[in-house]
């Protein structure tokens, strides 16, 4: 299983294969690059797929239409078997091999209606054909019956397209190239312990062009992660102990679920209000 490397690139940053000529992907940022690196060295690892998950033909890949969608049916040692969600369902080995063709997701609901802000989390096509970007946020105009999402820019949204979540809150990761009016920052120093540096912190407080809301949960904590910039580790190295984690995650609750819960309670009702006076001092 090949190495996933980040290297400079003429466009911004580019995720190659070890041994690889051609890049992986071209990303605009190295955070952006590692992200997908990562995603692509756990593509190569049958111990990280389960029966129900989803995966996406992104690439040109013999025996594979281009955009296909399948669903993992069996995991067995070296081998990850997928029926395709195409007429027909025919059972095919995943391309494990060349990871970088395709995108892994795991199946979740939400509700929406009218009036809804929704981000997109994947490109894709509207109806008409014209393209959808991944990280694009757009207000619903309302549901079709036959499951087509119309959005107030006039694009319609094919009712077998999924790539999509609420789009009133956002990562450090997500918010990259991104700018609003207003932000409000909620930083957890237990929560987000592993990804707080200075390089983060620095993307998160720079999103907001006319006012900034701060809500730590520990100050001098957060103090002390953010003032030193963190060395990234090769994507395949994060998942040399996997199988540890996986004893963690069977024996119960994770630790991140149980951490925190009252405190970050708290900060999102102090947010609400924050915000309910910004609007009455603007009305």
């Amino acid at each position: 299983m090949a190495d996933q490397h980040v290297v400079p690139h003429l466009e911004g940053w580019a995720v190659k294969g070890e041994g690889n000529k051609r890049a992986s992907s071209v990303c605009d940022t190295q955070a952006q690059a590692i992200r997908d690196a990562q995603r692509i060295a756990k593509n190569q690892h049958p111990d990280h797929y389960r029966p129900g998950l989803v995966v996406q033909i992104n690439d040109h890949v013999e025996g594979f239409a281009l955009g296909e969608k399948l669903e993992v049916i069996m995991v067995r040692d070296d081998m990850v078997k997928a029926r395709s969600l195409a007429r027909g369902g025919k059972i095919k080995p995943l391309p494990l091999s060349i990871p970088e063709t395709f995108a892994v997701y795991k199946k979740d609901s939400i509700e929406i209606c009218e009036g809804e802000h929704i981000r997109f989390t994947g490109n894709g096509r509207s109806t008409d054909g014209r393209r959808l970007n991944n990280k694009k946020s757009y207000r619903i105009d309302y549901v079709t019956q036959n499951g087509e999402i119309m959005l107030e820019n006039g694009l319609t949204l094919p009712s077998d397209f999924r790539h999509f979540e609420y789009g009133y809150t956002a990562t450090s990761f997500v918010a990259q190239g991104c700018t609003v009016d207003r932000l409000f920052l909620a930083q957890s120093a237990m929560l987000s312990y592993g990804a707080s540096d200075a390089r983060q912190f620095l993307v998160s407080i720079s999103r907001g062009s006319k006012s900034m809301k701060f809500y730590p949960h520990d100050l001098e904590m957060l103090k002390q992660l953010v003032s030193v910039e963190r060395e990234r580790p090769m994507a395949t190295e994060i998942f040399q102990d996997e199988p540890d984690k996986k004893v963690q995650e069977a024996s119960g609750e994770k630790t991140s679920d149980r951490l925190g819960k009252e405190t970050e309670i708290k900060l999102s009702e102090e947010i609400e209000r924050e915000m309910e006076e910004e609007l009455e001092i603007e009305m």
